[in-house]
């Protein structure tokens, strides 16, 4: 949950108005208080999604920490890398605080979904396919087939056929 949801929630909160600083602390604090408290029984699937429920959660610690005016001493925990994030925020055409919400969320998913493609590739002893799916239909910078396909040792129109299937 919380690498899925934390670079979302980071950027809604950098769109919102927050500072490096503040949405680091603030989302370590919020699953913090989640994962320690009855947030998550209270999501109610019938009422709306989880992304839609999370941000509402987040919206109102932030208010919440905001009018006490407290400040909370780091924690540790897993580092957030936010440098990614912070370039995409700069970004002069910015988008609106639920747009950046949304879009890191789906690049998140879209993340964890391909890694675990992967894993199960391997896993399977299907190791071609992990370096077909990895160097040949998500890279942008493909090799040549004749080369990619050379070392794989197959043949290019086997290249080809397995990126298809992938």
């Amino acid at each position: 949950l919380f690498l899925g949801y934390w670079p979302p929630l980071y950027a809604y909160l950098r769109r919102t108005g927050s500072t490096p600083d503040e949405a680091h602390d603030l989302v370590q604090e919020f699953f913090a208080r989640g994962l320690d408290g009855p947030m998550l029984a209270s999501f109610d699937p019938r009422k709306g999604r989880l992304r839609a429920f999370l941000r509402a959660c987040l919206h109102n610690l932030r208010s919440k920490v905001r009018r006490h005016e407290r400040s909370r001493p780091d924690r540790g925990g897993p580092s957030l890398d936010t440098s990614r994030l912070e370039a995409t925020l700069a970004d002069p055409k910015a988008v609106d605080p639920e747009e950046a919400f949304d879009r890191e969320w789906s690049a998140q998913l879209l993340a964890r979904s391909i890694e675990a493609l992967e894993g199960n590739l391997r896993a399977a002893g299907e190791t071609v396919y992990a370096r077909v799916l990895r160097e040949w239909v998500l890279n942008a910078e493909r090799p040549a087939a004749a080369v990619l396909a050379k070392e794989l040792g197959i043949s290019a129109a086997d290249l080809y056929t397995r990126a298809t299937r992938l």
